[in-house]
């Protein structure tokens, strides 16, 4: 199974950057993260699924507009890479820790889930970058 940093870091830029017609497919896709799949019903609070999708989106948008200047400016070097990778797991760990405080304990736990079960469906092919 893939780590966590990459799980997270495919949802992150799958969510991040997108133009204005993406984005509404984005926000439907989203939507479906927060509902209780044994209720049917929205897993966080009433009324505020459009304020949760807001805080991911904007939690994904920052993971974007973080890693992308260290993508930029990292050379080719194996000792460059390497510390690139090694701050990018350190962003991308500290938006997952953030997401309690944006989204709320049953929001995180509902993109927790999400990408637990995207984690299952993927495996690394060819060379790990």
């Amino acid at each position: 199974m893939i780590s966590d940093y990459r799980a997270y870091s495919l949802f992150f830029r799958f969510v991040s950057n997108r133009t204005a017609n993406e984005r509404t497919a984005i926000r439907a896709y989203l939507q479906q993260i927060f509902i209780d799949r044994t209720t049917g019903s929205h897993a966080t609070q009433a009324g505020n699924a459009q304020a949760y999708i807001d805080n991911l989106i904007a939690a994904a948008q920052e993971f974007y507009i973080r890693t992308h200047d260290i993508d930029l400016k990292t050379n080719n070097t194996a000792d460059a890479q390497a510390a690139s990778l090694r701050e990018k797991e350190r962003i991308c760990a500290e938006i997952i820790g953030s997401l309690v405080t944006r989204l709320g304990p049953a929001g995180a736990d509902s993109v927790r889930l999400h990408v637990e079960a995207m984690k299952r469906k993927m495996k690394l092919v060819g060379r790990a970058q």
